[in-house]
């Protein structure tokens, strides 16, 4: 059947993306956040001691290896210095490759006799309850193996399993299968299709043999060296009480339509009304006979993609209860369930029942209803987190309020003591600066600053407290060097005074001299400050235990 004139209107389906890009324009925030932080941490520590392999691309981090955003992050580098706008702005066309290869999907397997749902489409892939998806560059992991089962899917319905095409294939799947752990469903996912498409006896040997082989070659790979996170509950606590383990399904299946904790109980009816609803459908293709069957197979992959996605985290997850399940990232592998719930409602829709189609109408118009009520809370929490995450990024340039770093990593004290790996390559908040010695140099003094010995991060932290003024500049920002190295840079209130703990990990241990500049004429100069001599200091470093996983213990 053909969905209703708005379903299928292009100009409505372009609404979505909009309006995500509004709001991500309005409060996404230029500042790495939690995983993100330790990713690069550790590539640039490989990078500065000339350790960096193709190893470390997929290096575990949690359960993850982030293929897809170290790879995202380096090879944007160059033009951007890991601004996260750009990896966020890569997350939404991530997204679009995603709704168009359902659109694809929808007209091999509709065979022109319907239009495709694309309204349905753009609001699942572009949805606001993924706003930490979009959110957040490294993200781009948790797309790829959402957009690798989609292109799969594709490739392996528009012909046969021919060696040419299950090269694709295996082409195709690789790097969803080494960024987000559940990319590696991928390769169970489309066996079933494969097989159903073959032709002959050869293609069958082909897939039936060469395909889970290829699998398992690849599952072996990822979890080559691979630990499990030891801050993570036993799996076995996913089965006690009994009903965790399909509340917690239920829920990770509906968050796709209802982000909030509050709506725990509604996620959870969206999720079963979700099974009952694929069980209605995949019922009526398969009366439909073999033609109904050619065109229900090719959704499947993406279906069991999700349910096993689901499956998989309420058994990792599932004890730290139910509500774990409505994080904003899994609404990217529930929201591919919807989707092609979607195309199968288009294209099995008049075979049901007049009952069970009703039935499904209105179970879909409730549904609707959860996920508009639920995008405009997941409007507001991005809104919310907006200005912390700002107070987090201006911190940067001071490290004396440890509070205020918190919503962006939960240990202060490794993101101070980590920061001059980036300040050393100028990246991240520290990408706007030149080369020291391309700075034009202005005579006479700016102002004064004084370095004193000090504690920073609630006394986690060794290093030095650097503070002065300058007269009759507001907002000013201060360059801290040592010889001609940049070792620190603070940003000034209106008045021109300025504070910044400087940890011990800024200098080499030992004696060193502190000169201060302020950055003027549009930040190509540097003027002093005294005094002319700048400032004695001996830097003996101090141990530091930093808790880089307790994080996880929230999800």
């Amino acid at each position: 059947m053909n969905p209703p004139r708005l379903l299928s209107s292009r100009p409505a389906a372009l609404l979505p993306p909009a309006l995500l890009l509004l709001c991500l324009g309005l409060w996404a925030v230029d500042v790495f956040i939690w995983d993100e932080w330790i990713i690069w941490v550790h590539v640039l520590e490989k990078l500065n001691h000339g350790l960096f392999g193709l190893a470390d691309l997929a290096a575990q981090q949690n359960e993850q290896r982030n293929l897809a955003a170290r790879l995202a992050g380096l090879a944007l580098m160059p033009a951007f210095g890991l601004n996260r706008l750009p990896e966020c702005l890569l997350n939404v066309l991530l997204a679009g490759a995603c709704a168009l290869l359902a659109v694809r999907l929808f007209r091999l397997t509709s065979r022109g006799r319907a239009e495709p749902p694309v309204l349905a489409f753009s609001l699942l892939a572009f949805s606001l309850l993924q706003w930490e998806t979009f959110s957040v560059g490294i993200n781009s992991s948790v797309l790829l193996p959402v957009l690798g089962v989609w292109a799969g899917a594709a490739v392996a319905a528009a012909g046969p399993p021919t060696p040419g095409r299950l090269a694709a294939l295996v082409l195709t799947g690789l790097a969803p299968s080494f960024s987000f752990v559940n990319g590696l469903f991928f390769w169970p996912c489309l066996w079933p299709l494969l097989l159903f498409r073959a032709e002959n006896r050869s293609q069958r040997l082909l897939t039936l043999l060469a395909w889970p082989l290829l699998g398992a070659l690849v599952w072996a790979a990822y979890f080559a060296g691979y630990q499990s996170p030891a801050h993570h509950p036993s799996a076995l606590s996913a089965f006690w009480p009994p009903w965790r383990l399909p509340a917690y399904v239920l829920a990770y299946l509906g968050g796709a339509l209802a982000g909030d904790r509050n709506l725990l109980v509604p996620a959870m009816l969206a999720g079963a009304f979700s099974l009952s609803a694929l069980a209605a459908l995949l019922r009526a293709a398969f009366r439909a006979g073999r033609d109904g069957l050619d065109r229900a197979a090719p959704w499947l992959p993406v279906i069991g993609f999700s349910l096993c996605s689901a499956l998989a985290t309420a058994v990792g997850r599932g004890g730290f209860g139910p509500g774990q399940a409505l994080e904003s990232r899994y609404a990217t592998f529930s929201g591919a369930l919807w989707m092609s719930l979607a195309a199968l409602w288009v294209l099995f829709g008049a075979d049901l029942s007049e009952r069970a189609a009703r039935l499904l109408r209105r179970g879909l118009l409730c549904c609707l209803g959860l996920f508009l009520l639920s995008s405009v809370l997941a409007a507001v929490v991005l809104r919310d987190h907006a200005p912390r995450q700002e107070r987090a990024r201006e911190e940067l340039f001071r490290l004396t309020d440890a509070d205020a770093l918190r919503p962006v990593f939960p240990d202060p004290a490794y993101v101070a003591a980590k920061l001059p790996l980036f300040l050393e390559r100028r990246l991240g908040p520290y990408r706007f600066l030149r080369p020291f010695g391309d700075y034009a140099r202005i005579d006479g003094p700016a102002g004064e600053f004084t370095v004193e010995p000090a504690l920073g991060m609630e006394g986690r932290l060794g290093g030095f407290r650097v503070s002065g003024r300058l007269e009759g500049r507001a907002r000013p920002t201060v360059l801290i060097a040592a010889g001609e190295r940049v070792v620190g840079v603070a940003r000034g209130g209106a008045d021109g005074s300025f504070e910044l703990f400087l940890p011990d990990t800024a200098l080499a241990a030992g004696p060193a001299t502190l000169t201060a500049f302020a950055l003027e004429d549009g930040g190509r100069a540097l003027r002093p400050l005294g005094p002319k001599d700048g400032a004695a200091v001996v830097n003996r470093p101090r141990p530091a235990v930093f808790h880089v996983d307790e994080k996880f213990l929230a999800g």
